[in-house]
């Protein structure tokens, strides 16, 4: 997700929920999300509370042009 500041700055958000709880788990913001920044992201959330049995992506892009980090825990 992104938006624009008053002052014209994008901003980008990572938003990980779980859908069988229906739990906000974690929000990102930042100007800029590297895939890196994602990936540590999710390993905290592993690390506090368990790995997911799946991870779906409503990514616009393609599974075939995900970062290649990624791509493999995604079920898109």
């Amino acid at each position: 997700m992104s938006d624009t500041l008053a002052d014209g700055r994008a901003y980008r958000t990572f938003n990980v929920l779980d859908d069988y709880a229906r739990v906000v788990m974690v929000i990102e913001i930042d100007i800029s999300l590297t895939a890196n920044r994602v990936m540590r992201v999710l390993d905290r959330l592993c690390d506090q509370c368990g790995s997911p049995d799946a991870i779906r992506s409503d990514t616009f892009e393609s599974p075939r042009t995900l970062c290649p980090s990624i791509a493999p825990m995604s079920d898109c």
